[in-house]
């Protein structure tokens, strides 16, 4: 039940419809038995800093940001993270001692799911399709968590050669464009025991170009295929992954996890894992109509 005592929580974006946050903080903050409520909120263009400014006057505990306003909530924020600096987006901003904190928890949420499964990272190299702004994140992570060498597979290289400007602004060199072409994809796939996509090819009824550049018969049945998409959850990338027998990792376990260090970030406690993976699988069913 609401009261005056109820803290409140939100995410802004547009559009906002598709926004599982609520669905899983919600689920946690029911579990925990937290007086709390976490709402999604639309902001038209131009409205970002009136909805911030509202967000303060009216004692919000914290918020999620989602597209397109991770890069422009920056300037309206009073500290945020070397992470979100470096990669220039915010998707959590937590309240520490009234000041509004922005993280960015997007690659550390895909990290966290593989090591979750058990997959190891360290030492290994790995092949990524995107380098979009979940790319960015994700391929940060993936360093800081020891992968040797990235393969970036963009189909502009000046936006793959911006993520291996910023990788090496934070100390990194282990990045490598790879051009968007089935040779230039065959000639690394020997080395990597991960292939993921980044970007939002294969949601919904959209086209998966980059699946055609996966050499089929000559890889490796240890490669693991990962891809950030969760509608739906299997893509054609993921389903010709199995098919060929390899293990695959669905874009759900992302969504998971970054709720999960979202939840830490908010309220400095532990978040009930197992009832926001509940609640997550139940409205994923739903929305494939499983």
């Amino acid at each position: 039940m609401i009261s005056g005592r109820t803290e409140y929580y939100a995410i802004l974006g547009n559009p906002i419809e598709q926004a599982l946050s609520p669905i899983i903080q919600n689920a946690a903050f029911e579990a925990r038995g937290r007086d709390a409520v976490f709402l999604g909120c639309r902001v038209e263009p131009g409205e970002l800093e009136q909805a911030v400014q509202g967000a303060r006057a009216l004692h919000f505990s914290g918020l999620a940001v989602t597209m397109p306003f991770k890069r422009e909530i920056i300037p309206l924020l009073d500290r945020i993270s070397p992470k979100a600096k470096a990669l220039d987006a915010v998707n959590v901003v937590a309240v520490e001692e009234g000041r509004f904190c922005g993280y960015n928890t997007d690659g550390d949420g895909f990290v966290q799911d593989l090591r979750a499964r058990g997959i190891s990272l360290e030492g290994g190299e790995v092949l990524l399709f995107g380098a979009g702004g979940a790319g960015r994140g994700i391929a940060l992570s993936l360093l800081e968590a020891g992968v040797k060498k990235l393969y970036i597979c963009n189909l502009y290289e000046y936006e793959a050669r911006g993520v291996m400007e910023m990788l090496e602004g934070c100390g990194y060199d282990g990045a490598e464009y790879i051009p968007f072409k089935p040779e230039a994809v065959r000639a690394v796939c020997d080395n990597v025991c991960l292939i993921a996509n980044t970007t939002c090819l294969g949601m919904g009824e959209r086209p998966s170009p980059h699946v055609d550049l996966v050499p089929w018969e000559d890889l490796d049945q240890e490669i693991v295929f990962a891809d950030i998409v969760h509608k739906p959850l299997k893509t054609q990338l993921l389903r010709k992954a199995e098919e060929r027998g390899h293990r695959i990792v669905t874009g759900d376990g992302m969504l998971l996890h970054q709720g999960i260090l979202a939840y830490r970030l908010l309220t400095g406690e532990e978040a009930p894992e197992r009832s926001m993976r509940e609640k997550l699988d139940q409205w994923l069913a739903m929305e494939q109509g499983g």
